[in-house]
């Protein structure tokens, strides 16, 4: 069998469940959101094949020919599939699937009027057959449709369409993997531009008049990793949503330790008074202005630091997979008075070992036994 008739199967299997996984999460996430994730993760995993199929042609991406990938992202991926999934807002998810799947008739006609491709007795009764199956299926005259669903999804029909006839000379230079990997790519950075955009306040202000779905509510923050950032983070605080320290790095850099480096990595302490003064001031600088703080790295799954981190009011934690049920267990063992107790006597202390003795202590009569069975990291090694 043709490797193309294969293709062609799994395309269209893959395809038509995408409506029922796009209606699930239709209304958590806006479709640029939606769009950007897909768009972007796709064109990654596609890299490698595309550079293959890139040697393959023998082929170059130019600066021109990437202006070709933007212009191919915009058209079949950022406005189709945004009127696709706002389609989906409005229209069952098998209307949706059965009407786009008849964009092969638009795309006959684009490559008539645009690339003078012939058109034979066959490919009209195809298409009308096709245009008469979805017909049947839909059954209009006993099925109430939204108009704004339909034009939604014709309108993201005729822009595929449009992609489609638009990419085939370019398929035919760099290959179908790569066109599709780099035009994904253009289209998830357009559509970053434009989530940007919408954060204007007269460009949000007119969507929302028009009743368009934007990305102004989309939360913005930063990690907060380096000494500089520590330093003005009642400055950073003003300009965003959200902070997440990211540990590990901070530490790092506030002890100026190379954390992998067997000689010194044990300098690399994180119950030091300028790591958490550091945590201390980062939280504080948050909290004044209204944002929540969450924590990305190591420190959360060690016991001591788990304690040290609710004391000082972080907001929300992360970690490796298999420590999350002892830090849910620990959590629920803890009340937030003793938390913030130990943090304050570990804030006071300029002694390290003090402070991780004090902790301990406290620990243990909290857990008992069980904070041997939390312990995680160096940190309690002492």
């Amino acid at each position: 069998m043709n490797r193309g008739y294969i293709f062609i199967f799994l395309a269209t299997v893959f395809f038509s469940s995408m409506e029922v996984a796009l209606k699930t999460v239709a209304h958590d996430f806006n479709p640029m959101q939606l769009n950007c994730t897909r768009f972007l993760v796709g064109g990654l995993l596609l890299i490698p094949f595309a550079l293959s199929g890139l040697r393959q042609h023998g082929a170059r991406v130019t600066a021109a020919a990437w202006k070709g990938f933007a212009w191919l992202g915009f058209v079949g991926l950022v406005v189709s599939m945004m009127f696709y999934q706002m389609s989906i807002l409005y229209a069952p998810a098998s209307v949706v699937s059965v009407l786009f799947s008849c964009n092969p008739v638009l795309v006959l006609a684009f490559a008539y009027l645009i690339l003078r491709a012939d058109i034979r007795p066959q490919h009209i009764t195809a298409l009308v057959m096709e245009v008469a199956a979805a017909l049947i299926i839909i059954d209009p005259l006993h099925t109430t449709l939204d108009p704004v669903g339909i034009t939604l999804v014709l309108l993201s029909a005729a822009t595929f369409a449009l992609y489609a006839v638009l990419g085939k000379k370019q398929c035919a230079q760099y290959s179908g993997v790569a066109v599709t990997c780099f035009s994904c790519l253009a289209a998830s950075a357009e559509m970053i531009v434009l989530m940007l955009i919408s954060h204007i306040p007269a460009v949000a202000d007119a969507l929302q008049a028009a009743g368009l779905p934007h990305a102004a509510d989309l939360p913005l923050g930063i990690m907060v990793e380096t000494p500089a950032a520590v330093l003005i983070a009642d400055a950073l605080a003003r300009e965003c949503d959200f902070f997440s320290i990211g540990t590990n790095d901070l530490i790092h850099y506030l002890m100026a330790i190379d954390r992998n480096n067997l000689h010194v990595g044990y300098l690399n302490e994180a119950l030091h008074p300028a790591v958490v003064r550091s945590l201390k001031r980062i939280i504080d600088s948050a909290h004044r202005e209204g944002i929540g703080v969450s924590v990305c790295g190591e420190l959360a799954a060690d016991p001591y630091g788990l304690a040290l981190l609710l004391g000082m009011g972080v907001d929300t934690l992360s970690a490796s997979p298999r420590f999350v049920p002892g830090m849910k267990h620990m959590i629920r063992r803890l009340d937030a008075q003793t938390c913030m107790d130990m943090a304050h006597s570990v804030l006071m202390s300029t002694d390290v070992t003090a402070s991780q003795r004090m902790l301990r202590e406290r620990l243990q009569e909290s857990l008992g036994s069980e904070l041997a069975f939390h312990t995680t990291s160096i940190m309690t090694n002492s």
